[in-house]
């Protein structure tokens, strides 16, 4: 077989059809001695990929070839070279509990926290349950609270039912209320039943009374109210001295809640949550469910949920709304849970290809528009989505493709989109994701020499700063986040890239980049390499606020050092205030402690209206509590003077801020109100003492405020209160924007916004004001919570057109005028708007004719 071009070509060439050599298959098989003959012998490359980007030595660890393994790894065999998904050695050892080999190549530098779609080693550890693997990562420092796609190690080892899993996990330091998406850990091994882990995630600190999603559930039920739906009365028993009365349960004991559970008004009332407030599209209401539902309601989702008609339909409808809010990972959650329930879908498929598309996700892309494809071969979007996902992977072949979906539908707007990128802007190169994906390995010499392919003359510094990702992040931003200090010295040191460069989706700097990803030797370099610790991104967010809002000590105390400022103001108010919110007790102690000296805490500062002792009281942080009250805050606050807020913002910002309250907050309330609002007894206990006497309150004993709190008249007063601020709010809104007086305007709304959130045209006026003062980042969030609230509106959509245009990127704005178009044909505004951006763009006129296709 060899035809002139030399033995080592021939081996090289010569593949099956998964792509995989000579050299694969020795390895698989563990033949070191072949593998011998082709690396040593012939020179082949020892990190050869197939098809699917396996080496050598990952298909020698899938075989549990460990004499091969070691050959491979002392003669040039990566062992953190990963597959097209991330996969390297170490996880697949680590997923079938090969103690000794994942030691080899732990041995031999395999990264113990490398990421891949399954996680961390340690997550594909725990999902199998291999305690013994758990035990080495572990023991190696892994991290157990990584988060990976959507879950954490403790949540694999709960899904797997592995007692000693968990147990090690939680000794070595994992949140027992670690979750995703209101997914618990306790809810978790509620479903399970696993009684065993319950008692060990309470001891751990589990909080029993947080609600869960609990896969349809929008508000979920407690782990209480699992177990006794499974008739799981051992869970029951545990769990009822430990959590809170549910005011929907008349009967609060043992023998009360099974019954309740299993009546017909406690099926009501799962039923209710289940749909979601009757506000399903596509769905009857809710008497009508009921009806039809009665002698099936305890069918799927676990005994107890929706027919699969029913799942399907709310999870699509789901899906649509995280895509309408941009949340396109959480889209492609509900998409899959609708696939899951009808596999034969075209539309949800072409859906999901979407998000996967705007994910950057080419190869998951691809695979749902194939599907797609399959299952509808005559609809024109199914192969359009397939020439996106090419194009994503940066193959030149969706020419044809939009040909054809071109003959089979009449031209749509995002055909149009792609053919003009087509023509005059398209340039997706690999090269240039091979620069930022080698800057995020650490491959320095593979990323000078991408560099030196890409630069035109312009400078290799130049060219550094002009090669971004789809979120505007540089070589300089990925190398800070996955703590590749030695990149960020070439980058910076050699280069000389500016330190505080900024990416365009939030205006992060690298600092925060590697802040957010724990890097401490690279924020300790960057910090002392001339980067800013006080340079915050689009929201006011520093590197300070990140380490708070986690609870870094370490690298709050570098920060810190390094002149980090203790008050710096965001949205979500001081790092004090951030650290407060998430329960980092430690982080708490710590910038408390700081008063110290003249740069401390202050335990009163308000900011957004709120200060962090209203955020403790509705996190539920009684010892956070007790350290704020100790270092001085005032229990009695319930609002600060608006101007006075206002004006310190100001000046401190340098610009519009927005004021945005804490959504689970009642502005007018104290401390003590709000924890009992959440039924926090130990927090109530802590502030009774120190609270001045309400006069509202008839009995000021924790029984009487618990009891006013929750009665009827309690609500109602709140709600006349509630409702009285969003008119006031609303009308002084208008008076400022009618003067001119924007920024005033954009406070009173806010404050309407939060007596009454699911006002639109709230949103609506507040977006209108942030563009007035070109702030198109919060313009569009203000548009796009208006969409969402009002989808049927050709307003809310000018809205978003809008601040995607003052954002300059033209064709979104085009895709929301059409949008806008859609719920309203007549809509003179939108019709010229879109002419505009369509002609802005493309640079040719446009024909208001032009057939808008609704995507499905």
């Amino acid at each position: 077989m060899d035809f002139g071009e030399g033995l080592a070509k021939t081996f090289v060439r010569v593949k099956d059809a998964g792509g995989r050599t000579a050299l694969h298959f020795a390895a698989a098989g563990g033949k070191t001695h072949v593998c011998k003959y082709l690396v040593q012998d012939l020179g082949l490359d020892a990190n050869l990929k197939d098809r699917k980007g396996e080496t050598p030595l990952n298909c020698a660890t899938r075989g549990q070839q460990n004499q091969t393994v070691a050959w491979l790894a002392a003669n040039g065999g990566n062992p953190n070279l990963g597959n097209d998904k991330g996969f390297c050695a170490l996880h697949y050892a680590a997923t079938n509990g090969l103690k000794d080999l994942m030691q080899l190549l732990i041995s031999k530098g395999a990264v113990i926290e490398a990421e891949s779609d399954g996680g961390t080693p340690l997550h594909c550890a725990a999902a199998l349950g291999r305690k013994e693997a758990v035990k080495i990562l572990l023991d190696r420092e892994a991290n157990p609270n990584k988060v990976s796609g959507i879950y954490t190690p403790l949540m694999n080892s709960i899904s797997a039912r592995s007692f000693e899993c968990v147990n090690l996990l939680l000794k070595a330091g994992a949140d027992p209320n670690l979750g995703w998406k209101g997914q618990t850990p306790l809810c978790n091994a509620s479903v399970q039943g696993e009684t065993d882990i319950i008692k060990c995630l309470l001891k751990a600190g589990a909080n029993p009374n947080v609600a869960d999603i609990f896969w349809l559930l929008q508000d979920g039920l407690t782990p209480l109210e699992i177990v006794g739906m499974h008739s799981n009365l051992a869970g029951v028993m545990i769990l009822f001295p430990v959590t809170s009365r549910i005011p929907t349960i008349p009967n609060w004991s043992l023998d009360g809640i099974m019954k309740h559970l299993h009546s017909e008004e406690g099926r009501r009332q799962i039923l209710s949550i289940l749909i979601f407030e009757t506000k399903w599209n596509g769905l009857k209401m809710f008497e009508t469910v009921v009806c039809e539902l009665n002698a099936e309601i305890h069918a799927s989702l676990f005994n107890w949920g929706l027919k699969k008609k029913e799942t399907f339909l709310l999870a699509k409808s789901r899906g649509e709304e995280a895509f309408r809010r941009k949340d396109y990972m959480d889209a492609t959650y509900w998409y899959s849970l609708a696939i899951d329930s009808s596999l034969y879908d075209a539309t949800v498929f072409s859906n999901r290809s979407l998000c996967w598309a705007r994910l950057n996700d080419g190869s998951r892309a691809l695979s749902d528009a194939e599907a797609c494809v399959a299952l509808r071969p005559d609809w024109g979007k199914a192969h359009y989505r397939v020439g996106v996902a090419w194009k994503l992977l940066g193959v030149r072949k969706f020419s044809e493709i939009i040909s054809l979906e071109w003959k089979l539908s009449k031209p749509s707007l995002e055909c149009l989109y792609l053919r003009e990128s087509e023509l005059y802007a398209w340039n997706f190169e690999s090269p240039r994701h091979r620069l930022l994906q080698a800057a995020s390995d650490g491959k320095l010499k593979l990323l000078k020499a991408l560099g030196e392919e890409l630069d035109f003359g312009e400078g290799l510094a130049k060219m550094f700063v002009q090669v971004k990702d789809a979120g505007g992040r540089t070589a300089l931003h990925f190398a800070a986040a996955e703590g590749k200090t030695h990149v960020c010295k070439y980058l910076v040191q050699d280069l000389g890239l500016d330190a505080n460069l900024k990416d365009r989706k939030g205006g992060d700097t690298p600092l925060n980049h590697a802040t957010l990803g724990q890097q401490n030797q690279t924020v300790a370099w960057l910090a002392a390499n001339g980067a800013n610790p006080n340079l915050g991104n689009a929201e006011g967010f520093c590197a300070l606020h990140y380490a708070a809002e986690k609870g870094l000590k370490d690298l709050m105390r570098l920060l810190i050092s390094k002149g980090a400022e203790i008050e710096a103001e965001s949205h979500a108010g001081t790092p004090l205030q951030c650290a407060a919110a998430h329960g980092r007790k430690e982080a708490v102690k710590m910038l408390l402690d700081r008063k110290a000296n003249q740069a401390g805490a202050d335990p009163n500062l308000d900011s957004n209206g709120l200060n962090p002792l209203h955020y403790a009281a509705a996190e539920g942080e009684s010892e956070i509590i007790k350290c704020m009250l100790k270092a001085g805050a005032n229990p009695n606050v319930t609002e600060t003077s608006r101007k006075a807020i206002q004006q310190s913002l100001l000046l401190k910002s340098g610009g519009p801020v927005c004021f945005n309250c804490y959504s689970l907050l009642q502005d007018g309330l104290t401390p003590l109100e709000i924890a009992a609002l959440h039924s926090d007894h130990a927090a109530v206990m802590v502030l009774l003492p120190v609270t001045s006497r309400i006069p509202t309150y008839p009995d000021w004993s924790l029984v009487g405020i618990m009891k006013y709190v929750h009665s009827d008249e309690g609500r109602r007063q709140r709600e006349l209160k509630k409702m009285e601020m969003f008119l006031l709010s609303k009308s002084r809104g208008e008076e400022a924007f009618k003067r001119k007086d924007y920024v005033d305007a954009i406070y009173w709304y806010s404050q309407a916004i939060i007596a009454s959130p699911c006002d639109a045209t709230v949103f609506s006026n507040r977006s209108l004001c942030w563009a007035r003062l070109n702030e198109g980042s919060r313009a569009l969030t203000d548009a796009e919570a208006c969409v969402a609230l009002r989808p049927d509106w050709g307003k809310a959509h000018y809205r978003e057109g809008v601040a995607w245009k003052l954002l300059g990127n033209l064709p979104m704005a085009a895709e929301a005028f059409a949008e806008g178009l859609k719920v309203d044909p007549e809509n003179k505004e939108l019709k010229v708007a879109l002419r505009d951006a369509v002609e802005a763009e493309f640079g040719i006129p446009v024909s208001l004719g032009i057939r808008i296709i609704r995507m499905e």
